[in-house]
């Protein structure tokens, strides 16, 4: 009985030397497509320039793809040839591709206060806002050498805060625009207005009026025209009166000239006032 089992147990011992599972072969025939039969130990090992577990591959965070059984490489380099050249060399010292000068992977290449990588140049670009010249900022922007940060220039903005109190930013042409009824220049205020710098408020130029408060008592204020004009009645000059009148200027009242006449009062004795022609006729 136990000569049986022994013979069972060498049977088997045979078989298994002799098949193709996943370590044991006596061929190449017994391995997969990667491998090749190792004949000292009778194992699969993995043929050059494919692996069979992690560890065959080269780097610490190097690893085995189980689809393809090649390893995937993770900077590791032999020579300059096995890195991107445009911007890595190899670093015999640790096998490792790295960058070269002037170039990054990460920010910590970079001067990280002011810099960042960029990952499809591999360059250190400057960061959103910062800036070393004017030439990093906006054209309506100026670089603050002290804060390495791009402001906005005497009159333009990016939000309302950059601006006066008066005024309000227009985010769109980054301008600072005086609010209604504020002013820069003459330009920001209505015809009939100028702008007083001191306040920067437009006011009533000279010549003008909003109210009749600005005008003389005989006047009333024209807000079609922002003038004032002579109320009914009254004259600033002759060409407000009648062609048979002339404006006497010490009470802006018209009154008839020499020899015409308005009513029988403005004749001599003896003579009456022709309605008509607004002229003095004997009575008679």
């Amino acid at each position: 009985m136990r000569t049986l089992a022994l013979f069972g147990i060498i049977i088997a011992m045979l078989f298994l030397a002799g098949c193709g599972g996943p370590s044991g072969c006596s061929t190449n025939a017994d391995c997969g497509n990667w491998q090749s039969c190792n004949n000292g130990t009778k194992v699969c090992d993995a043929k050059a320039g494919f692996c069979n577990v992690d560890t065959e591959c080269k780097g610490k965070e190097n690893s085995c793809l189980q689809d393809t059984h090649k390893c995937k490489i993770e900077n590791y380099c032999d020579s300059e040839g096995d890195c991107d050249t445009s911007w890595q060399t190899c670093s015999l010292a640790d096998k490792t591709c790295k960058p070269k000068a002037g170039f990054c992977v990460s920010a910590s290449e970079c001067n990280p206060t002011i810099e960042q990588c960029n990952n499809a140049t591999h360059t250190c670009v400057l960061k959103n806002g910062v800036c070393t010249s004017d030439y990093d900022c906006e054209a309506w922007q100026a670089c603050n050498l002290v804060n390495k940060n791009c402001v906005p220039t005497e009159g333009r903005c990016a939000v309302d805060t950059d601006c006066l109190e008066w005024e309000t930013c227009n985010s769109t042409a980054h301008m600072c625009n005086p609010n209604a009824g504020f002013c820069i220049n003459d330009g920001d205020c209505q015809k009939w207005q100028s702008c007083e710098l001191l306040t920067n408020k437009c006011k009533v130029a000279t010549g003008f009026c909003d109210h009749d408060a600005g005008c003389n008592t005989w006047e009333y204020c024209d807000l079609a025209k922002h003038l004032c004009t002579p109320r009914r009645g009254y004259c600033s000059s002759s060409a407000n009166c009648n062609t048979w009148e002339l404006c006497q200027f010490d009470s802006h009242t018209c009154r008839a000239k020499a020899g015409m006449c308005n009513t029988n009062m403005d004749c001599d004795t003896g003579y009456s006032c022709n309605l008509k022609s607004h002229k003095c006729e004997r009575v008679g």
